[in-house]
């Protein structure tokens, strides 16, 4: 039986993330030790070159992860990707994790212990990215609040509509193969006027 490490010493997640998936065929491993996190990555899969949400300070997008070209786009609601998921077709998915800034005042109760697997704790919902690009997109939305390694964070997952059984397992099998790193803690404030980053 394999062991997935999730939470890893910096040294450690750049080998990690230069040697690839852990266990997984064809998988692609990836990620940022400067940033804390490596990530794998199905066939078909591709990691964001840049920000897509860069108009936001707080929380801060840390990855995003899609099955279609991803770019910057200006859009309705800039807090959200909402820009870059209008090239998002009913059969894609889309993974994103966006990281809280430090408050040592803050109890994070809305952040529970990651959970073993995210399928299994997730329920789909209307949220954001759905209600700010009014019905042009047809697709489920997942948002997931989560902590691990001393960090907070957001994991949101938008399936389209018609996306393979297997696009969806891939999307929250990308999600139970993060790994970060405890040292790579946010340099910036947590926004208590954000909340949980959501509406526009």
């Amino acid at each position: 039986m394999s062991i997935r490490p999730r939470t890893i010493a910096t040294g450690a997640l750049l080998a990690l993330a230069l040697a690839g998936p852990l266990g997984a065929c064809g998988w692609k491993g990836g990620g940022d030790p400067a940033r804390g996190y490596a990530v794998d990555l199905p066939p078909g899969w591709q990691l964001a070159p840049e920000s897509l949400t860069p108009h936001l300070t707080e929380p801060r997008e840390l990855l995003s992860a899609g099955t279609f070209p991803l770019r910057f786009r200006e859009g309705p609601c800039n807090h959200m990707p909402t820009g870059a998921l209008r090239a998002m077709g009913r059969a894609d998915g889309f993974v994103t994790i966006l990281e809280r800034g430090r408050d040592p005042g803050s109890r994070w109760s809305e952040f529970t212990p990651r959970p073993e697997r995210f399928a299994g704790s997730a329920e789909p919902q209307r949220g954001d990215v759905v209600d700010c690009l009014d019905g042009t997109l047809d697709a489920v939305e997942y948002w997931m609040p989560f902590t691990d390694a001393q960090r907070h964070f957001y994991a949101m997952v938008v399936l389209g509509r018609d996306a393979p059984e297997h696009v969806r397992r891939e999307a929250f099998a990308v999600l139970d193969g993060l790994r970060f790193d405890p040292a790579a803690q946010p340099d910036w404030d947590a926004s208590p006027s954000r909340g949980a980053g959501r509406g526009c």
